[in-house]
């Protein structure tokens, strides 16, 4: 027998196989996670885009009064790269104030469940040339 030989056993080769193995694994397991997180990270950033877009489009009307007094709401959905978002927006009247409050609420499905998204604002009902004399 020669105990002087070069190289590696047979099972020398096969735990480090075996090693190897279990690192992979492990690796893969964590890709698989981080590909996830990152997609649940757009999926929100473009909850949150779809929310402040929202909230824009009423600040951009000429005439907040055009919604009159009362409680107003509406619903339509947005079909985004890979999901679809449910967006829902209330505005109510601030008591004693002449502002409304604006809330904005974005659904979708990720894989693991439902998520959603909420953001609101206030909304001044007056012109802002109204505003501007109260300022002066």
């Amino acid at each position: 027998m020669n105990t002087g030989s070069r190289g590696f056993s047979l099972i020398e080769a096969l735990v480090a196989l075996a090693v190897l193995g279990v690192g992979l694994a492990g690796t893969g397991h964590y890709l698989g996670q981080v590909f996830r997180c990152g997609a649940e990270a757009r999926a929100q950033t473009q909850a949150l885009a779809l929310a402040e877009a929202e909230i824009d489009r009423f600040r951009g009307l000429t005439r907040y009064g055009s919604f009159g007094t009362g409680q107003h709401a509406g619903t339509r959905s947005h079909h985004g790269t890979q999901r679809v978002y449910r967006i829902q927006w209330t505005l109510r009247p601030v008591p004693g104030r002449a502002l409304s409050r604006l809330r904005v609420h974005i659904r979708w499905t990720e894989p693991d469940g439902p998520a959603e998204f909420h953001l609101s604002t206030l909304l001044s009902l007056q012109e802002p040339e109204q505003l501007a004399g109260r300022l002066r």
